[in-house]
């Protein structure tokens, strides 16, 4: 097992509540499509907007769209990349599963991971959210592609959160709940309890 992964994984853990230095500088992967990009965005800037509220800053500065398979090098560098898994057998999504399920107990696939470095989209998996499976099984065909592009952002959004020191939330009004029921297709938002954690983290002023 590479060192680099365990060492990311440990530190995600343990730098959660510690706050991450702004403006970042932000990269897509190349292999989103134009919306899936779109999603992403809108999902970044709700904590953009929050950061300049309540910081008076910039949070995030989008870069552009970058082509990189994740590999262990990756963690080495300065790039946050927000990255488009598609193939199951990616040594560091499986070697990040193995360890997930080997000391804290995660027995499914992971959708995503957000780490202090990067966020990582297992594509493979975010169809099996069982949310969105039930969501698009009471509604028209029609509807099926906008409520996946809603979930997505929505995921975005959660995943941003750990990569800004977040852990997981037990209040079920809050982005960071692992187990928050849609609210589609009303807007989505970061909520007061996400908002009262990020000043706690980043030591709000106003």
């Amino acid at each position: 097992m590479d060192w680099r992964i365990v060492y990311t994984l440990i530190a995600s853990f343990f730098f959660t509540g510690c706050a991450q230095e702004f403006p970042i500088e932000i990269w897509i992967d190349s292999d989103y499509n134009e919306e899936q990009e779109s999603a992403i965005l809108r999902g970044i800037n709700h904590w953009d907007n929050l950061i300049r509220d309540r910081l008076g800053k910039r949070g995030f500065v989008y870069m552009g769209t970058f082509d990189d398979d994740l590999d262990f090098d990756d963690f080495d560098d300065d790039r946050h990349l927000i990255y488009k898994i598609t193939n199951p057998e990616n040594e560091v999504v499986v070697e990040l599963e193995e360890l997930l399920e080997r000391y804290w107990g995660y027995e499914n696939g992971i959708i995503g991971y957000g780490l202090h470095s990067d966020i990582i989209i297992n594509w493979h998996n975010v169809i099996w959210l069982d949310d969105l499976r039930e969501t698009l099984q009471s509604h028209d065909e029609s509807e099926h592609h906008s409520i996946f592009l809603y979930f997505f952002e929505e995921l975005i959004m959660h995943e941003v959160g750990h990569f800004l020191g977040f852990g997981h939330d037990k209040a079920p009004a809050s982005i960071m709940s692992p187990n928050r029921v849609s609210t589609y297709p009303e807007p989505l938002q970061l909520y007061p309890r996400d908002i009262e954690v990020f000043c706690i983290i980043y030591h709000c002023a106003r």
